[in-house]
């Protein structure tokens, strides 16, 4: 029994776990009185308990709080990514003996401390629920199997993001162990924009309405040709961030900003207390935003690399959007979006909203590496063969409003008419006409000096190629043809397709037309045969030649008209940045047929057309610097040419013969005899502006140098000097 002296004293009982530091020291038994110990009592030394943690002794509330708290913390990781949370479950009914429960909770926790995988192999999974991160190796026999493993999976990162590692890397082996789930040391973008604008000297304040006027823009003229946003979630996931602060793998202002860069691109509106040049304004934000946010990036990430490289083009730096573009397919491999939503790690667990989301990202990403590919001619960031994710349909665009209604700075000019949207029909056709662009370059445009019989192979490819897409354009429904404008006119983002198909496709008769991108791609086909004549491409008749020359003409001619319908309907300030190539590629072959053309109709015809193209790329040109560029380059081209056509001091008024140095081609287009130079009336050598000119369209069209060509037999009777950029427009990247 205790003395009365020592009453006031705490003995919690006979036995102790834990000894003071004192009686550790001394290495004596500890009696673990309080607020002393005896033995401390006798030394007359202060008695101080260890402050380390000891598992042995931490009440179970706490334990359970602390467990409660890091849940807390797993659960908002997997709703920041868009993942279900499992059912809760009723503790109360489960009893160890029924063996539902494992002994350890913190192992039995699907993404516990001990555990960062996404579910252990070990462990069995917890009976009755439902788990929404199942393990890719779940059906799997036995551990052994993921050494033998060749596919590879999804795992969770120190980042919380969900990422791809491919079975050469071995990090494709779930695994049990202390990793944390989050990495303190990476930085993260989120709460922090402020700072980091301001660092980068951008931290001017943006005001709501201009922000939300520039996003309108990017929603209505540029998303629905690339659709990479759903309008309804990013609004919606902005508000949220903006309300509560909690970071969302749907929204960053990285997103933002670069969406309203592309805005500023299209508006004249000129805010007080911001630059001059929004467009750099907001591209310098969002690069500034985008070197912290590549620490942990995600699917946001993805999305605004897309945009960022577009901007980084209409600003004529073709070496970093060339770059942001293929960012952008290296991350979206980085988070699987390459893959079906079975062979991710929350594959059957996640939503089927989510994995509807990703999949439009990444065809949207997909999209844009294929336009960029075909804009520099290079090659694809992701190989088709390493694509497995299901390709996309008209139902995964999602869109609040079925309908495009055009949207422009003076809102006193809101077009009342309602177009059909028509957003997952152009989206799903698009993706379509990728596809089988990919396979063109790597036919066709992948030989240097190529012999006889090559030469006749590849002309062989290039019929089925063209077969193959005119299969494609037959499957095509109404409602994305080119039909008579008058009653119902067609939603930007339906042209634009159509110009596509236009660069590829033969006869705008002959082929349902559909789109500039479409006609782009007929003609790089058939470019390559059209300006050999006759000895410049061995193996080939006159007859082939010809017929690929009638071929890019009249795919140049359809995506004239379709620019006509465009800038009728909508205006040519407002097209697509990838639109840009598309007149590139059509005025060249104008302007080849404006002074080379055997017809005196087609030559006609052909400054026609020409022109247009060059009115087109100026008024582009407002909006994009590397519309300028474009324009520069043809109007050098023809400037060249039309020094050379001019009469010559003891020519007799008579067209340079010069230009048929390299011989001429009769009216069937078979070469007549060549005249000697000094032989008859302006018959002297090739002078050097028009070598100059013919060297630079050769250079832009790939012509061969041995290629002839034919002069045309009077010089142009009206001015071009309003096409001619009054100074350089180039403005050199990077």
């Amino acid at each position: 029994m205790e003395s009365t002296s020592n009453r006031k004293l705490i003995r919690p009982g006979k036995h102790v776990t834990r000894a003071c530091t004192g009686c550790r020291q001394r290495k004596t038994k500890c009696d673990g009185a309080r607020p002393q110990c005896a033995n401390c009592r006798i030394h007359n030394q202060q008695c101080v308990m260890p402050q380390g943690v000891d598992k042995r002794t931490v009440p179970s509330k706490e334990r359970y709080s602390r467990l409660e708290q890091y849940t807390q913390s797993l659960e908002s990781v997997l709703l920041s990514n868009g993942i279900t949370l499992p059912p809760r479950m009723d503790i109360s009914a489960l009893t160890p003996d029924s063996g539902a429960l494992n002994p350890n909770p913190v192992v039995q926790t699907p993404a516990s401390r001990d555990d960062s995988s996404w579910g252990s192999i070990c462990d069995p999974p917890i009976e009755g629920s439902d788990s929404a991160i199942p393990s890719l190796l779940q059906d799997m026999e036995s551990p052994v199997d993921l050494l033998s493993e060749r596919f590879g999976s999804l795992q969770l990162a120190d980042d919380g993001q969900v990422r791809f590692f491919g079975a050469t890397s071995n990090l494709h082996i779930q695994h049990v162990g202390s990793f944390s789930l989050a990495d303190p040391k990476i930085r993260s973008v989120y709460g922090s924009e402020g700072d980091i604008l301001r660092h980068a000297g951008v931290g001017e304040a943006v005001p709501e309405q201009l922000e939300d006027h520039l996003l309108r823009l990017y929603f209505c003229w540029e998303n629905p040709n690339i659709p990479v946003v759903e309008q309804d979630v990013f609004y919606a996931q902005r508000a949220m961030y903006r309300a509560t602060g909690r970071p969302s793998h749907l929204y960053s202002e990285l997103l933002a900003n670069t969406m309203c860069a592309v805005g500023a691109a299209l508006t004249r509106r000129r805010p007080c207390g911001l630059p001059e040049s929004l467009a750099e304004f907001f591209s310098t934000r969002a690069k500034a935003l985008l070197e912290v946010e590549m620490d942990a990036p995600s699917l946001c990430t993805v999305q605004a690399l897309v945009i960022l490289s577009g901007v980084e083009a209409l600003l004529t730096r073709d070496a970093r959007g060339w770059l942001y573009s293929g960012m952008a397919m290296r991350l979206a491999t980085d988070l699987g979006l390459h893959l079906e939503p079975l062979q991710s790690a929350h594959g059957e667990g996640s939503s089927a909203s989510e994995m509807r989301i990703r999949r439009v990202v990444f065809w949207g990403a997909y999209i844009h590496d294929r336009m960029w590919s075909f804009y520099v001619g290079r090659p694809e960031s992701l190989d088709e063969k390493h694509i497995f994710v299901e390709p996309l349909k008209a139902s995964d665009i999602v869109q609040g409003a079925t309908c495009w209604q055009r949207y422009i700075d003076e809102d006193h000019d809101l077009d009342p008419i309602s177009l059909p949207g028509l957003f997952g029909e152009v989206a799903q056709y698009t993706v379509s006409l990728c596809r089988r662009m990919s396979h063109i370059r790597r036919a066709l445009y992948n030989s240097l000096h190529p012999g006889k019989a090559e030469i006749m192979s590849l002309h062989s490819t290039a019929r089925e190629l063209r077969a193959n897409l005119l299969s494609w354009a037959e499957t095509l429904p109404p409602s994305l043809s080119l039909r008579d404008d008058k009653e119902q006119p067609l939603p930007p983002h339906v042209l634009q397709l159509q110009c596509v198909y236009l660069l590829f496709a033969r006869d705008w008769q002959l082929t349902p037309p559909i789109s500039m991108q479409y006609h782009a791609i007929l003609v790089v086909i058939d470019r390559p045969f059209t300006y050999g004549r006759y000895q410049g491409l061995p193996g080939l008749t006159a007859a082939d030649i010809e017929e690929c020359h009638k071929a890019c003409t009249d795919a140049a001619i359809s995506i004239t008209k379709t620019l006509q319908v465009f800038r009728h309907r909508h205006g040519a300030r407002q097209m697509n940045i990838h639109t840009v190539h598309l007149i590139f590629t059509a005025a060249l072959v104008h302007i080849h047929n404006v002074f080379f053309a055997p017809a005196e109709d087609t030559r006609t015809a052909a400054r026609s057309h020409f022109r247009i193209s060059c009115q087109v790329l100026l008024e582009i040109g407002q909006a994009y610097k590397n519309a300028l560029r474009a324009l520069e380059i043809v109007t050098s081209i023809k400037s060249k040419l039309e020094t050379a056509q001019r009469p010559r001091p003891g020519s007799d008024g008579e067209y340079n013969g010069g230009l048929n140095k390299r011989a001429r081609l009769d009216a069937h287009g078979l070469p007549t005899p060549s005249v000697s130079a000094g032989s008859g009336a302006g018959t002297e050598p090739l002078v050097a502006p028009a070598m100059e000119g013919l060297d630079m369209l050769e250079e832009c069209l790939d012509i061969p140098s041995s290629t002839t060509f034919l002069a045309t037999d009077s010089g142009f009777p009206e001015s071009w000097g309003w096409v001619s950029p009054p100074g350089s427009f180039f403005t050199g990247s990077e």
